[in-house]
Protein backbone atom coordinates (compact mmCIF):
# COMPACT_ATOMS: atom_id res chain seq x y z
CA UNK A 1 0.00 0.00 0.00
CA UNK A 2 2.74 2.44 0.65
CA UNK A 3 4.99 1.37 -2.75
CA UNK A 4 1.42 2.57 -4.43
CA UNK A 5 1.10 5.63 -2.59
CA UNK A 6 4.96 6.61 -2.58
CA UNK A 7 4.48 5.19 -7.01
CA UNK A 8 1.85 7.73 -7.00
CA UNK A 9 3.60 10.83 -5.33
CA UNK A 10 6.18 10.61 -7.78
CA UNK A 11 3.80 10.27 -10.79
CA UNK A 12 2.57 13.19 -9.62
CA UNK A 13 5.90 15.06 -9.27
CA UNK A 14 7.29 14.16 -12.63
CA UNK A 15 4.01 15.63 -14.29
CA UNK A 16 4.32 18.75 -12.26
CA UNK A 17 7.72 19.08 -13.79
CA UNK A 18 7.17 18.54 -17.56
CA UNK A 19 3.85 21.16 -17.64
CA UNK A 20 6.43 23.65 -15.55
CA UNK A 21 8.90 23.12 -18.13
CA UNK A 22 6.61 23.48 -20.79
CA UNK A 23 5.19 26.82 -19.17
CA UNK A 24 8.79 27.94 -19.20
CA UNK A 25 9.49 26.86 -22.85
CA UNK A 26 6.68 28.72 -23.91
CA UNK A 27 7.22 31.74 -21.84
CA UNK A 28 10.53 32.04 -22.47
CA UNK A 29 11.52 34.80 -24.74
CA UNK A 30 11.56 34.20 -28.68
CA UNK A 31 14.90 34.65 -30.30
CA UNK A 32 15.04 37.93 -32.80
CA UNK A 33 15.13 37.18 -36.16
CA UNK A 34 17.68 38.71 -38.80
CA UNK A 35 15.38 41.40 -39.58
CA UNK A 36 13.96 41.97 -36.27
CA UNK A 37 14.33 44.64 -33.98
CA UNK A 38 13.27 46.90 -30.82
CA UNK A 39 11.70 50.19 -31.48
CA UNK A 40 9.98 52.94 -29.85
CA UNK A 41 8.48 55.92 -31.01
CA UNK A 42 8.61 59.59 -29.66
CA UNK A 43 5.83 61.99 -31.01
CA UNK A 44 5.14 64.92 -31.59
CA UNK A 45 4.15 67.37 -28.79
CA UNK A 46 1.10 68.97 -29.86
CA UNK A 47 -0.23 66.86 -32.86
CA UNK A 48 0.65 65.00 -34.93
CA UNK A 49 0.28 61.07 -34.69
CA UNK A 50 1.10 59.33 -31.64
CA UNK A 51 2.19 56.27 -32.63
CA UNK A 52 3.86 54.78 -35.71
CA UNK A 53 2.42 51.45 -37.64
CA UNK A 54 5.01 48.62 -38.35
CA UNK A 55 5.20 45.13 -39.54
CA UNK A 56 5.84 42.54 -36.78
CA UNK A 57 7.86 39.17 -37.71
CA UNK A 58 6.58 35.85 -37.09
CA UNK A 59 8.77 33.03 -36.17
CA UNK A 60 7.28 30.50 -38.62
CA UNK A 61 7.22 32.84 -41.73
CA UNK A 62 9.69 35.91 -40.91
CA UNK A 63 6.75 38.41 -41.54
CA UNK A 64 3.42 39.14 -40.09
CA UNK A 65 0.61 41.53 -39.27
CA UNK A 66 0.77 45.41 -38.65
CA UNK A 67 1.27 46.61 -35.17
CA UNK A 68 1.40 50.09 -33.46
CA UNK A 69 4.55 51.26 -31.99
CA UNK A 70 3.98 54.03 -28.88
CA UNK A 71 6.03 54.77 -26.20
CA UNK A 72 7.13 50.98 -25.03
CA UNK A 73 9.45 49.28 -26.91
CA UNK A 74 7.77 46.45 -29.82
CA UNK A 75 9.73 44.20 -32.11
CA UNK A 76 9.49 45.05 -35.77
CA UNK A 77 10.65 44.19 -39.28
CA UNK A 78 13.65 46.28 -40.07
CA UNK A 79 11.78 47.06 -42.69
CA UNK A 80 10.41 50.24 -40.97
CA UNK A 81 13.71 52.54 -41.52
CA UNK A 82 13.05 52.35 -45.21
CA UNK A 83 9.41 52.73 -44.89
CA UNK A 84 10.11 56.21 -42.92
CA UNK A 85 12.69 57.45 -44.98
CA UNK A 86 10.39 56.86 -48.19
CA UNK A 87 7.35 58.90 -46.60
CA UNK A 88 9.20 61.12 -45.12
CA UNK A 89 10.01 65.11 -46.57
CA UNK A 90 11.22 68.13 -46.26
CA UNK A 91 8.79 69.48 -43.67
CA UNK A 92 8.29 66.25 -41.36
CA UNK A 93 11.19 63.27 -40.93
CA UNK A 94 12.38 60.88 -38.63
CA UNK A 95 15.43 60.57 -36.41
CA UNK A 96 16.35 57.64 -35.89
CA UNK A 97 18.80 56.98 -32.33
CA UNK A 98 20.34 53.51 -30.79
CA UNK A 99 19.78 52.94 -27.55
CA UNK A 100 21.02 50.24 -25.12
CA UNK A 101 22.31 47.89 -27.71
CA UNK A 102 22.85 47.71 -31.12
CA UNK A 103 19.09 45.91 -31.37
CA UNK A 104 16.87 48.61 -29.40
CA UNK A 105 16.43 52.37 -31.47
CA UNK A 106 13.87 55.04 -30.60
CA UNK A 107 12.61 57.20 -33.39
CA UNK A 108 11.69 60.80 -32.84
CA UNK A 109 9.13 62.64 -35.33
CA UNK A 110 10.56 66.21 -36.36
CA UNK A 111 8.31 68.73 -38.45
CA UNK A 112 9.09 72.31 -39.68
CA UNK A 113 5.85 73.98 -38.00
CA UNK A 114 6.91 77.52 -38.38
CA UNK A 115 8.09 79.92 -41.72
CA UNK A 116 8.45 83.52 -41.95
CA UNK A 117 9.72 85.18 -45.32
CA UNK A 118 9.21 87.39 -47.74
CA UNK A 119 6.28 87.47 -50.28
CA UNK A 120 4.99 89.71 -53.48
CA UNK A 121 2.50 89.18 -56.14
CA UNK A 122 1.86 90.22 -59.36
CA UNK A 123 -1.91 90.69 -60.80
CA UNK A 124 -4.03 91.98 -63.85
CA UNK A 125 -7.33 91.92 -65.45
CA UNK A 126 -7.75 88.22 -66.70
CA UNK A 127 -8.53 87.68 -70.95
CA UNK A 128 -6.54 89.52 -73.66
CA UNK A 129 -5.33 92.71 -72.09
CA UNK A 130 -5.71 95.67 -72.68
CA UNK A 131 -7.46 95.00 -76.46
CA UNK A 132 -10.35 93.83 -74.42
CA UNK A 133 -13.28 95.89 -74.22
CA UNK A 134 -14.62 95.87 -70.56
CA UNK A 135 -17.04 98.56 -70.90
CA UNK A 136 -20.68 97.49 -69.74
CA UNK A 137 -23.16 97.62 -72.04
CA UNK A 138 -25.28 100.60 -71.48
CA UNK A 139 -22.07 102.84 -72.05
CA UNK A 140 -21.35 100.81 -75.20
CA UNK A 141 -22.94 103.28 -77.68
CA UNK A 142 -20.85 106.13 -76.02
CA UNK A 143 -17.58 105.28 -76.12
CA UNK A 144 -14.97 104.65 -78.82
CA UNK A 145 -11.69 102.87 -78.45
CA UNK A 146 -12.62 102.49 -74.70
CA UNK A 147 -9.27 100.93 -73.23
CA UNK A 148 -8.73 99.73 -69.62
CA UNK A 149 -5.48 98.26 -67.79
CA UNK A 150 -4.28 97.09 -64.57
CA UNK A 151 -1.21 96.69 -62.37
CA UNK A 152 -1.93 95.13 -58.92
CA UNK A 153 1.54 94.50 -57.20
CA UNK A 154 2.31 93.72 -53.13
CA UNK A 155 4.87 92.74 -50.98
CA UNK A 156 4.51 91.11 -47.49
CA UNK A 157 6.17 89.82 -44.47
CA UNK A 158 4.90 85.87 -44.97
CA UNK A 159 4.35 83.57 -41.53
CA UNK A 160 2.78 80.59 -41.97
CA UNK A 161 1.85 78.01 -39.30
CA UNK A 162 1.49 74.53 -39.51
CA UNK A 163 -1.50 73.11 -37.99
CA UNK A 164 -1.31 69.34 -39.00
CA UNK A 165 1.68 67.45 -40.56
CA UNK A 166 2.89 63.74 -41.18
CA UNK A 167 4.90 62.27 -43.20
CA UNK A 168 4.27 63.91 -47.11
CA UNK A 169 0.61 65.95 -46.10
CA UNK A 170 0.49 68.63 -44.08
CA UNK A 171 -2.17 71.71 -43.10
CA UNK A 172 -1.16 75.44 -42.94
CA UNK A 173 -2.73 78.25 -42.17
CA UNK A 174 -0.79 81.69 -43.45
CA UNK A 175 -0.77 85.26 -43.45
CA UNK A 176 1.18 88.02 -45.57
CA UNK A 177 0.64 91.38 -44.49
CA UNK A 178 1.87 94.66 -45.99
CA UNK A 179 1.89 96.92 -48.82
CA UNK A 180 -0.16 96.63 -52.09
CA UNK A 181 -0.34 99.28 -55.13
CA UNK A 182 -3.22 99.20 -57.32
CA UNK A 183 -2.24 101.13 -60.57
CA UNK A 184 -5.51 101.27 -63.28
CA UNK A 185 -5.30 103.41 -67.06
CA UNK A 186 -8.20 104.58 -68.60
CA UNK A 187 -8.39 105.85 -72.51
CA UNK A 188 -11.35 106.43 -74.86
CA UNK A 189 -10.36 108.00 -78.35
CA UNK A 190 -14.24 109.79 -78.25
CA UNK A 191 -17.10 110.10 -75.88
CA UNK A 192 -20.46 111.60 -76.26
CA UNK A 193 -23.34 111.79 -74.67
CA UNK A 194 -26.54 114.29 -74.21
CA UNK A 195 -29.19 114.60 -71.16
CA UNK A 196 -32.31 117.53 -70.14
CA UNK A 197 -30.51 120.12 -68.41
CA UNK A 198 -31.58 123.74 -67.15
CA UNK A 199 -29.37 127.33 -67.61
CA UNK A 200 -28.34 129.00 -64.86
CA UNK A 201 -31.43 131.18 -66.02
CA UNK A 202 -33.59 128.55 -65.25
CA UNK A 203 -34.30 127.80 -68.98
CA UNK A 204 -34.11 124.49 -69.71
CA UNK A 205 -32.25 122.93 -72.64
CA UNK A 206 -30.61 119.59 -73.67
CA UNK A 207 -26.63 119.54 -73.22
CA UNK A 208 -24.85 117.80 -75.41
CA UNK A 209 -20.95 116.54 -74.76
CA UNK A 210 -18.14 115.47 -76.37
CA UNK A 211 -14.80 114.62 -74.90
CA UNK A 212 -11.72 113.14 -77.55
CA UNK A 213 -8.10 112.28 -76.45
CA UNK A 214 -9.16 110.77 -72.55
CA UNK A 215 -6.56 109.32 -70.34
CA UNK A 216 -7.10 108.53 -66.96
CA UNK A 217 -4.72 107.15 -64.04
CA UNK A 218 -5.98 105.85 -60.83
CA UNK A 219 -3.68 105.39 -57.78
CA UNK A 220 -4.06 103.54 -54.58
CA UNK A 221 -1.85 102.80 -51.88
CA UNK A 222 -3.04 100.28 -49.81
CA UNK A 223 -2.40 98.22 -46.75
CA UNK A 224 -3.43 94.31 -47.64
CA UNK A 225 -3.76 91.39 -45.24
CA UNK A 226 -4.34 88.41 -46.82
CA UNK A 227 -5.54 84.90 -44.46
CA UNK A 228 -5.87 81.79 -46.40
CA UNK A 229 -5.49 77.84 -45.68
CA UNK A 230 -3.84 75.53 -47.96
CA UNK A 231 -3.45 71.73 -48.08
CA UNK A 232 0.30 70.35 -49.29
CA UNK A 233 1.45 67.12 -50.90
CA UNK A 234 5.09 66.49 -51.29
CA UNK A 235 5.54 64.93 -54.39
CA UNK A 236 9.02 63.83 -53.90
CA UNK A 237 11.11 64.75 -50.45
CA UNK A 238 11.96 68.39 -51.24
CA UNK A 239 8.86 69.73 -53.55
CA UNK A 240 5.24 69.62 -52.95
CA UNK A 241 2.40 70.86 -54.27
CA UNK A 242 -0.42 72.97 -53.03
CA UNK A 243 -3.86 74.51 -52.61
CA UNK A 244 -5.06 77.37 -50.77
CA UNK A 245 -8.19 79.53 -50.11
CA UNK A 246 -9.08 82.19 -48.29
CA UNK A 247 -9.91 85.96 -47.93
CA UNK A 248 -7.53 89.01 -49.08
CA UNK A 249 -8.35 92.46 -46.88
CA UNK A 250 -7.52 95.55 -48.73
CA UNK A 251 -7.13 99.14 -46.55
CA UNK A 252 -7.26 102.18 -49.28
CA UNK A 253 -5.18 104.55 -47.72
CA UNK A 254 -4.19 106.91 -50.25
CA UNK A 255 -6.45 107.33 -53.70
CA UNK A 256 -5.08 109.64 -56.31
CA UNK A 257 -6.72 110.12 -59.83
CA UNK A 258 -5.93 112.64 -62.64
CA UNK A 259 -7.36 113.07 -66.03
CA UNK A 260 -6.81 114.60 -69.12
CA UNK A 261 -8.69 114.91 -72.53
CA UNK A 262 -10.41 117.77 -74.71
CA UNK A 263 -14.10 118.51 -74.23
CA UNK A 264 -16.80 120.40 -75.84
CA UNK A 265 -19.65 121.39 -73.99
CA UNK A 266 -23.03 122.68 -76.22
CA UNK A 267 -26.98 123.79 -75.38
CA UNK A 268 -29.46 122.92 -77.37
CA UNK A 269 -32.56 125.41 -76.77
CA UNK A 270 -36.45 124.31 -77.37
CA UNK A 271 -38.64 126.15 -80.38
CA UNK A 272 -39.56 129.06 -77.54
CA UNK A 273 -35.62 129.57 -78.28
CA UNK A 274 -35.69 129.02 -81.96
CA UNK A 275 -33.88 126.13 -81.77
CA UNK A 276 -30.90 127.72 -80.42
CA UNK A 277 -27.46 125.63 -80.51
CA UNK A 278 -25.14 127.45 -78.42
CA UNK A 279 -21.64 125.81 -78.38
CA UNK A 280 -19.46 129.09 -78.02
CA UNK A 281 -17.17 129.93 -74.98
CA UNK A 282 -18.31 133.04 -72.65
CA UNK A 283 -21.78 131.50 -72.73
CA UNK A 284 -22.73 130.03 -69.03
CA UNK A 285 -20.58 126.80 -69.06
CA UNK A 286 -20.58 126.17 -73.12
CA UNK A 287 -17.69 126.08 -75.25
CA UNK A 288 -14.56 124.46 -76.47
CA UNK A 289 -11.62 123.42 -74.34
CA UNK A 290 -8.29 121.67 -75.20
CA UNK A 291 -5.95 120.08 -72.63
CA UNK A 292 -8.02 119.98 -69.90
CA UNK A 293 -5.90 118.08 -67.17
CA UNK A 294 -7.81 117.97 -63.40
CA UNK A 295 -6.83 115.63 -60.08
CA UNK A 296 -9.57 113.82 -57.62
CA UNK A 297 -8.18 112.70 -54.36
CA UNK A 298 -9.86 109.74 -53.01
CA UNK A 299 -11.34 109.10 -49.52
CA UNK A 300 -10.41 105.90 -46.93
CA UNK A 301 -11.34 102.71 -49.00
CA UNK A 302 -11.79 98.82 -47.96
CA UNK A 303 -12.52 96.24 -50.49
CA UNK A 304 -12.86 92.26 -49.35
CA UNK A 305 -11.73 89.36 -51.83
CA UNK A 306 -11.88 86.04 -52.50
CA UNK A 307 -8.54 84.10 -53.35
CA UNK A 308 -7.38 81.35 -54.46
CA UNK A 309 -4.06 79.80 -54.85
CA UNK A 310 -2.11 76.46 -56.59
CA UNK A 311 1.44 76.23 -56.70
CA UNK A 312 4.59 74.51 -55.87
CA UNK A 313 7.04 74.57 -53.12
CA UNK A 314 10.48 73.69 -53.03
CA UNK A 315 13.02 73.18 -50.69
CA UNK A 316 16.82 73.32 -49.96
CA UNK A 317 17.13 71.22 -47.15
CA UNK A 318 14.98 72.10 -44.75
CA UNK A 319 15.07 75.28 -43.44
CA UNK A 320 15.19 77.22 -46.69
CA UNK A 321 11.94 77.15 -49.28
CA UNK A 322 11.19 78.77 -52.70
CA UNK A 323 7.50 79.00 -53.75
CA UNK A 324 5.73 79.96 -57.04
CA UNK A 325 1.88 80.15 -57.40
CA UNK A 326 -0.54 81.24 -59.50
CA UNK A 327 -3.79 83.16 -57.87
CA UNK A 328 -7.12 84.16 -58.68
CA UNK A 329 -9.02 87.03 -56.45
CA UNK A 330 -12.70 87.89 -57.36
CA UNK A 331 -13.69 91.44 -55.67
CA UNK A 332 -16.58 90.69 -53.43
CA UNK A 333 -17.64 93.48 -51.37
CA UNK A 334 -16.52 96.95 -49.65
CA UNK A 335 -16.53 100.80 -50.93
CA UNK A 336 -14.47 100.56 -54.33
CA UNK A 337 -15.85 100.92 -57.50
CA UNK A 338 -17.10 97.47 -58.62
CA UNK A 339 -18.53 98.28 -62.09
CA UNK A 340 -22.36 98.29 -60.76
CA UNK A 341 -23.24 100.93 -62.99
CA UNK A 342 -25.78 104.20 -62.06
CA UNK A 343 -25.51 107.79 -63.63
CA UNK A 344 -22.35 108.23 -65.31
CA UNK A 345 -21.26 111.31 -67.02
CA UNK A 346 -17.26 111.24 -67.82
CA UNK A 347 -17.43 114.97 -67.56
CA UNK A 348 -20.05 117.24 -66.81
CA UNK A 349 -18.25 120.73 -67.41
CA UNK A 350 -14.59 121.70 -67.84
CA UNK A 351 -13.44 121.54 -64.02
CA UNK A 352 -15.35 118.36 -63.56
CA UNK A 353 -14.66 114.15 -64.54
CA UNK A 354 -16.03 111.01 -63.38
CA UNK A 355 -13.94 107.86 -63.55
CA UNK A 356 -14.36 105.20 -66.01
CA UNK A 357 -13.79 102.66 -63.32
CA UNK A 358 -17.53 102.65 -62.69
CA UNK A 359 -18.13 101.63 -66.31
CA UNK A 360 -16.04 98.85 -65.87
CA UNK A 361 -17.98 95.29 -66.57
CA UNK A 362 -18.30 93.01 -63.17
CA UNK A 363 -15.96 90.75 -65.28
CA UNK A 364 -13.26 93.33 -63.69
CA UNK A 365 -13.94 92.18 -60.60
CA UNK A 366 -11.82 88.73 -61.39
CA UNK A 367 -8.00 89.03 -60.98
CA UNK A 368 -5.22 86.69 -62.06
CA UNK A 369 -1.45 86.82 -61.26
CA UNK A 370 1.20 85.14 -60.13
CA UNK A 371 2.42 84.70 -56.21
CA UNK A 372 6.62 84.37 -55.66
CA UNK A 373 7.83 83.90 -51.76
CA UNK A 374 11.21 83.00 -49.82
CA UNK A 375 10.79 81.71 -46.62
CA UNK A 376 12.80 80.24 -43.57
CA UNK A 377 11.22 77.41 -42.25
CA UNK A 378 11.99 76.33 -38.63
Amino acid sequence: MNRKRLLIAVLFVCFGLAVSGQEDASSAPRALAPNEVYLRFDALSGGGPKWLRAKAVSEATMSGASVKVGREYVRVDKQIFADMERKSSAAYWYNVLQEEDSLHFLVHARTSKNAIGIGSSFLFYPGIVPHRNWLQDEYQNNFEGAVFKLRDISVGLLYARQLFGVNRHRIVFETEPGYRQIHQTFSADRYTTSYPAVDPAGNPYDRFITVSNYNETRERHCVDIPLDVRYDIFVIKQLSLFLAGGIDNVFVVSDRGQATFDASYAGRYGEDMFNVLIDDNGYYDFGHYPSISLTQQGKFGYGLYGMGKFGAQYFVGTVFSVELACVYMRYLCGNLPDGKGGDFCLSESADTYQSMAVTMKPTTQHRIGINLNLKVNF
